[in-house]
């Protein structure tokens, strides 16, 4: 159930939390191209190819410590959220071939906030509504619904 804000025609969600479903191909792509990673290069280092060892154990522990980060946000975000939706207020395009969106939302504090994100889901534009999490002490920390890595969400409501 939701309801209709005065500023700003914001909704906030107050009944309906989504629920979380953990991917887990995501994860074991994750882990199997840090092993990867990691397996080459040893490989590399047994025959004697010591910079080609350095680079790929580099890239692979880099890349496993910015998923064992992105993980630990999302299941910090998901142990303590509010669900909203928020309005798009601005989308840039990135050179990434995606866009950074900003978006607006009203806090069950009846605060708005403001926050950006990166998007690649699809193209927004200003005006549209977004579903996304908050953390419920801290409403500046939120994420739109659909730039979970881990995690897809189904609505409590439809089970």
């Amino acid at each position: 159930m939701a309801n209709d804000s005065q500023s700003g025609n914001l909704t906030v969600a107050r009944m309906c939390k989504p629920r979380p479903r953990f991917r887990y191909y995501v994860g074991i792509l994750a882990i199997l191209a840090c092993v990867t990673g990691l397996w080459v290069s040893f490989d590399d280092a047994r025959h004697g190819q010591a910079s080609a060892a350095i680079v790929f154990g580099s890239v692979s522990l880099a890349a496993a410590l910015i998923l064992a980060q992105t993980l630990r946000r999302e299941l910090s975000l998901i142990a303590d959220h509010v669900s909203t939706t928020g309005v798009v207020t601005e989308t840039r395009p990135t050179t990434r071939g995606g866009s950074h969106i900003s978006y607006r939302f009203e806090a069950l504090d009846g605060k708005q906030y403001e926050a950006e994100s990166d998007w690649s889901v699809r193209s927004l534009k200003n005006g549209e509504r977004v579903a996304l999490l908050y953390r419920t002490l801290q409403p500046e920390t939120s994420r739109p619904l659909p730039n979970f890595i881990f995690f897809a969400f189904e609505d409590a409501s439809k089970t």
